[in-house]
């Protein structure tokens, strides 16, 4: 397609105008142009785990809406009071590096284990970014736990804010 058509999705390519058009069964055009150079920055929570199977991802009936996230330094006061740090990453990735103390439940397993983990007590819910921690943590609110919050930032964070981790385990 030319740098100067526009395609419009289920019609035929027409001659680009500088405004956008409404086809005939309602739809906007899009412009196609050149991009030429592409600059992408790549953050680390984005770049692919492959060892983690795709089902590890996602678990059933998860919503991300009413789990609160709480800063490294933050979590770590939590559980230096008393909350249980639990890290749902897979156990490679746990030997890999993991914050001091954290207990390994694998988000692949968390279905089947969460029960495992004690309703009396508030747990500070750990992956490597964030993003798989807040689904089992929504999860476990869900599932009649009151006292979740999430580690905003996963293990990134937490040691990029300097506070202890520990190597092996699991």
């Amino acid at each position: 397609m030319a740098s100067s058509e526009t395609a419009t999705m289920g019609s035929e390519i027409r001659p680009a105008s500088g405004s956008r058009r409404r086809s005939s069964a309602g739809r906007r055009s899009i412009r196609v142009t050149p991009l030429g150079r592409v600059m992408l920055r790549v953050y680390p929570e984005c770049i692919p785990v492959p060892s983690v199977p795709a089902d590890a991802c996602m678990l059933k009936r998860m919503k991300a809406d009413s789990l609160k996230d709480v800063s490294p330094a933050e979590g770590q006061r939590r559980v230096q009071e008393g909350a249980l740090l639990v890290d749902v990453r897979e156990p490679n990735e746990y030997q890999e590096v993991h914050a001091e103390g954290a207990l390994l439940l694998p988000l692949s397993e968390f279905e089947a284990r969460y029960a495992e983990l004690p309703r009396d007590r508030e747990l500070v819910m750990i992956c490597r970014s964030g993003a798989r921690s807040a689904r089992a943590g929504q999860y476990l609110l869900d599932n009649g736990y009151t006292k979740v919050v999430n580690l905003e930032g996963g293990t990134l964070a937490w040691k990029e804010a300097g506070l202890p981790t520990e190597e092996g385990g699991a």
